[in-house]
């Protein structure tokens, strides 16, 4: 079996170079002086609302949620599927008819959540 290499008779063109030269004062970022160092210098962001307030563990924090709107398309999905207000969810109707309650765990935090200085 015979191996072959494609060779073109086409000298290259530098098309980099040919694009610069129409823009001579332009010039990459790392050309630029751009110092990863200095974004790592900044100074942290400060919140602009109220500090948030200390919930401590098992608290929980969203306990009386309010029924959602005829109008909403969770309402309308679960409406044709049969479910009517105040019934449980399921075929049986067996299931939930409350909202579902968070309440706080400091052992599984999310994401963006800033470490205090007490905690390990």
């Amino acid at each position: 079996m015979e191996m072959l290499l494609y060779q073109s008779n086409t000298p290259y063109k530098e098309r980099a170079a040919a694009r610069q030269s129409h823009r001579p004062n332009y010039r990459l970022p790392q050309q630029q002086g751009y110092d990863r160092r200095r974004r790592d210098q900044k100074a942290p962001r400060e919140r602009s609302g109220p500090p948030a307030s200390v919930v401590t563990d098992g608290t929980v924090i969203s306990s009386s949620a309010s029924a959602i709107s005829v109008d909403n398309v969770g309402h309308r999905m679960l409406s044709k599927m049969g479910w009517s207000p105040g019934a449980g969810l399921g075929a049986s109707e067996g299931g939930i008819a409350k909202p579902i309650e968070a309440v706080m765990k400091r052992s599984r935090q999310g994401l963006g959540h800033e470490q205090s200085s007490g905690s390990s």
